[in-house]
């Protein structure tokens, strides 16, 4: 009867390498081809888009899939590994030497993986064509065997007694000729290829990012140069509008200031965007501070332009600069940033005369305004005095007496103790243009240089006047 092996010698999930190592390398593949290529800023380029190379490694990936699954052809998967391994290796260090402004690109876990992976399928299709491949017959010899029953003496053959057969000795296994061992070697080739194969790409990513670290510093400037020129242009149109600036108004400057502050939030935009290399650490800092003393210079050219009072002017020169010191610092050795920043002595020298500009324009304003309402008291006494009742015209003989002690100022009028002639004269007029009988009268006095209220009234046939300090007129 024959022994049925034991259910506990056989394992209960078998593990095809020749499937499992290749089949993860090549999903490692696809997904890579699937993943990001390339980073930009927030922004990410996935290896198939726009017919970049990612498909082809893709295609490379599926049709090695499909040789894996049928366990056919190990050569040809290993080319197509080979070609992947060589697409994205390419790609790699394309991705490394690409420079635009504002943002860095940086290589994408995409192509990494793709690189690895390809790798790895060109490890396992070496591995399985090692051992996969046919051995040699190795030529067995049989050890030797007593002595033939024929080349034994007739003596013994002859003999008339016959012996009892000796028990069966135990047949001995073939040997293999020495010199044809077994092959001990294949394990070792295939762990040498994929040592081989992946220090190869190590070898590719390191010099790949060694390469774009000595270049760091160097194109990390050139961005800061591109990021900054926008602003020094706008400087240069501030620059000339104030060395220009007059009137009491200056739009034009006021606008300029407003361009350049944009443009100041704009290269603040791009610093913030921009990956700090090692090394360039002071270069990031004394960029910042360029744009924070910009800030402060502009804040006190547009208070100046907008209120030449507020004694912002005197500032600027100061304020431009360290502005201008600044600039220098962080400048290419070829360019002048700090002949942009120009114009704040003509500030200083504008910001006095739009102050007395615009008080004698205000000043011209209140006289205008002064004789316009004296104009309208004037017309408006007229109009009173054509619509008051005609006064009944007082005969001359009539006239009072002078007051005792008074003066006779002539043409009837006589003016009290305490009264100039001259005040008289002026009682008399107020009086007449005044409508109405009774009046009361505000009268200019040419002695005291003051105005007095006289209160004016009929007596007897003219018309007597008394107010003031102790003032009388009489007519």
């Amino acid at each position: 009867m024959s022994e049925r092996p034991s259910a506990t010698s056989r394992p209960l999930v078998a593990i095809d390498r020749d499937l499992l190592w290749p089949g993860i390398s090549v999903v490692a593949i696809i997904v890579g081809s699937l993943g990001p290529w390339a980073t930009y800023g927030p922004f990410s380029i996935v290896g198939t888009a726009g017919g970049r190379n990612g498909i082809i490694t893709l295609v490379l990936a599926v049709i090695a899939g499909g040789l894996v699954l049928v366990r056919r052809l190990p050569v040809v998967v290993g080319v197509l590994a080979l070609g992947a391994l060589a697409t994205g290796i390419y790609d790699t260090v394309d991705v490394s030497s690409i420079d635009v402004p504002i943002f860095a690109i940086s290589v994408g876990w995409g192509i990494i993986l793709v690189d690895v992976a390809s790798a790895s399928l060109l490890a396992s299709a070496v591995e399985h064509r090692l051992r996969r491949s046919p051995r040699r017959a190795v030529p067995m010899v049989d050890p030797p065997d007593e002595m033939a029953a024929g080349d034994r003496p007739d003596s013994d053959v002859d003999a008339p007694t016959r012996e009892a057969p000796a028990a069966p000795e135990p047949r001995r296994e073939p040997r293999p000729v020495a010199g044809a061992g077994g092959r001990r070697w294949v394990p070792w080739a295939t762990g040498g290829a994929v040592v081989a194969v992946l220090a190869a790409v190590g070898v590719v990513l390191a010099l790949t990012v060694f390469s774009s670290s000595d270049h760091a510093g160097s194109d990390y400037q050139a961005k800061i140069d591109q990021i900054m020129r926008p602003l020094i242009s706008a400087n240069r149109a501030l620059s000339t509008s104030l060395t220009s600036v007059s009137g009491t108004a200056p739009k034009d400057a006021e606008n300029q200031v407003g361009t350049v502050q944009a443009a100041v939030l704009t290269a603040r935009g791009g610093l913030d965007a921009l990956t700090v290399p090692s090394g360039s650490a002071q270069l990031a800092s004394n960029a910042r501070a360029t744009l924070t003393r910009e800030t402060a210079y502009l804040a006190a050219v547009r208070e100046a332009l907008m209120n030449p009072a507020s004694g912002s002017a005197a500032q600027t020169q100061t304020l431009a600069g360290n502005l201008t010191s600044a600039l220098d610092v962080i400048a290419p050795p070829t360019d002048d940033w700090s002949g942009s920043v120009t114009g704040a002595d003509a500030l200083t020298a504008w910001a006095p005369r739009a102050v007395a500009t615009a008080r004698a324009r205000v000043r011209a304003q209140q006289l205008a305004a002064e004789r316009s309402r004296q104009r309208r008291a004037a017309a408006l006494r007229k109009r009173q005095k054509k619509r008051a009742p005609a006064r009944a015209p007082v005969p001359a003989a009539a006239a009072p007496a002078a007051p005792s002690g008074g003066t006779d100022c002539g043409s009837g009028v006589h003016a009290g103790p305490a009264t100039s002639c001259p005040f008289a004269f002026n009682v008399q007029q107020a009086y007449n243009q005044a409508p109405g009988v009774d009046a009361t009268v505000e009268v200019y006095s040419p002695t005291t240089g003051q105005t007095y209220a006289m209160t004016c009234s009929p007596a007897g046939n003219g018309v007597t006047c008394s107010g003031a300090n102790n003032a009388s007129v009489t007519w």
